[in-house]
């Protein structure tokens, strides 16, 4: 059974035996934490709204200072206690999909709550075994070098306390398969993954990515370029230079969400290419319901190898992008309001083989990449590979535990309104496609943590959440130095997953 604290609306497993449960009798006691929950939410609504945010707030001080939702408590039983239930939790977290959809939905809500629970117990243990001192740092001058050291030290003893505390779970640590041969770049991205990802994953992790039958690459390039893309196009590399990657996939298209009466107007301009469709479900939440399809086009507005442009048309400049199928012609520039056309080099979609991939590009030192490799170079590494392991560890269920935290975040836990979907960066003219990048702002400490992908059910909670409490970044969510880096919420999750997933 679960408990509920009606003081301050924690709830926790219930262990008591032979005593009388601290917190009362049948009245406190649920099935499920979901059910504590509601009837604290209406013990809460029954008193007077003043009463009731006095009480959500200081529920969550103690946790999140950041947050106005409600979180979970820490787990509160023993070493022993805590490590049965990390065993019943990948249990749980292992087992497939069985419910109906709003079932499921529930389901896995009260698992995410569990999860963090345990990884609530998980970050005050690494806490106590750093001792910060955070008087120490508080008191040192703004922008001092002292106090920048004082800083990273923290955070590093802190990212080395939550390594050591998941490598006492679970075994961590393997070796990962790639399906190319190294080169170079290759070679300096390998070792920042064997200094980050081969050491201190869970080596169920590693081992789940071999297993794959996806056969994953690594693409050595510089840190500008990190991504992880799992079946998706890479429309600035030739198949003729990589043709070890190359697959052939339909014509690849981007939407332009212009507003309703200007949709005639616009399809006139663009010509008969273009054509409008019913709207993604991703795309303003909902508004527009019609957009302009349009197939993507690879422009360059950046340097690269040219070559002259012998018998150029009129108008053409004398310098052409090297190669054959390019065009001096108008393309679309069309963003959230206006549709458009720009002159540049254009090479048609239709005449353009797209290339797809299963790739892994992680930064590396352009320079002395045999000495000691930067932090930011590491971080990258934590952060890409963990979109691998949302792909490919436990049936897909840390991307349904993603899905249900972030839900837990951005819905008002008194009216059970959900945030509206926003820009995680201004719309961009001429990139249309990047009407992406959107998503949930869940009080987190960057709007892209509760980003929500357009063609992947994909989030960057749990990478973001892993380059900083392995990696550092954020403070590893601990507010070392501000409150603005302290998400002791968002950093239980990601720790809860790591000992149970």
């Amino acid at each position: 059974m679960y408990h509920l604290n009606k003081t301050n609306g924690a709830v926790g497993i219930c262990r008591a035996t032979k005593i009388p449960c601290p917190f009362g009798g049948t009245e406190v006691h649920f099935n499920t934490m979901n059910e504590a929950s509601k009837s604290f939410e209406k013990l809460m609504s029954d008193s007077s709204d003043a009463l009731y945010s006095m009480k959500k707030v200081e529920q969550h001080e103690a946790t999140t200072p950041n947050s106005r939702y409600f979180t979970p408590a820490a787990f509160a039983g023993s070493r022993k206690e805590l490590e049965q239930e990390i065993l019943l939790l990948r249990a749980l977290l292992n087992e497939p999909k069985k419910s109906a959809e709003e079932e499921q939905l529930k389901l896995d809500g009260e698992l995410e709550a569990r999860i963090t629970s345990v990884g609530l117990a998980l970050a005050e243990e690494a806490e106590l075994r750093v001792g910060i001192d955070r008087e120490a740092i508080k008191n040192s001058p703004m922008d001092s070098e002292s106090r920048k050291v004082l800083i990273a030290e923290a955070v590093e003893n802190l990212t080395s306390a939550h390594k050591e505390l998941i490598a006492e779970l679970r075994p961590v640590g393997g070796i990962l398969t790639l399906a190319n041969t190294p080169d170079k770049g290759r070679e300096a991205a390998q070792k920042i993954l064997n200094e980050t990802v081969e050491r201190d994953y869970p080596t169920t992790w590693l081992d789940a990515s071999n297993a794959s039958g996806d056969r994953l690459r690594l693409v050595g390039i510089g840190n500008d370029r990190a991504s992880y893309g799992n079946g998706t196009p890479q429309p600035d590399l030739s198949p003729k230079d990589y043709p070890q990657f190359s697959q052939t996939r339909p014509e690849y298209s981007y939407y332009i969400p212009v507003p309703e009466d200007e949709l005639a107007e616009s399809l006139e301009l663009l010509g008969e290419r273009a054509k409008v469709i019913d709207a993604p479900s991703y795309l303003e939440g909902g508004k527009p319901t019609r957009v302009i399809s349009m197939p993507m086009e690879l422009v360059y507005e950046k340097p690269m190898e040219t070559e002259p442009n012998t018998n150029p048309n009129p108008g053409e400049p004398n310098f052409k992008p090297k190669g054959e199928g390019w065009e001096w012609s108008y393309y679309i520039d069309g963003d959230i309001d206006k549709v458009s056309k720009k002159k540049n080099w254009v090479k048609p979609s239709k005449d353009v083989e797209k290339v797809y991939m299963d790739m892994l590009r992680v930064g590396h030192p352009e320079t002395n990449s045999e000495g000691p490799t930067p932090s930011n170079y590491r971080r990258t590494a934590y952060h890409e590979f963990g979109h691998r392991v949302e792909r490919t560890v436990a049936n897909g269920a840390i991307m349904r535990m993603e899905h249900a935290f972030l839900k837990r975040r951005t819905t008002d836990a008194r009216t059970g309104e959900q945030e509206e979907i926003s820009y995680v960066y201004p719309p961009r003219a001429g990139q249309s496609f990047l009407s992406v990048e959107r998503g949930r702002r869940g009080d987190f400490i960057e709007h892209y943590m509760g980003k929500e992908y357009v063609d992947s059910p994909a989030r960057e909670v749990f990478t973001v959440g892993l380059e900083s409490v392995f990696g550092g970044s954020y403070e590893a969510l601990s507010g070392i130095s501000e409150t603005r880096t302290n998400d002791k919420d968002m950093k239980g999750f990601i720790l809860g997953l790591l000992a149970t997933a």
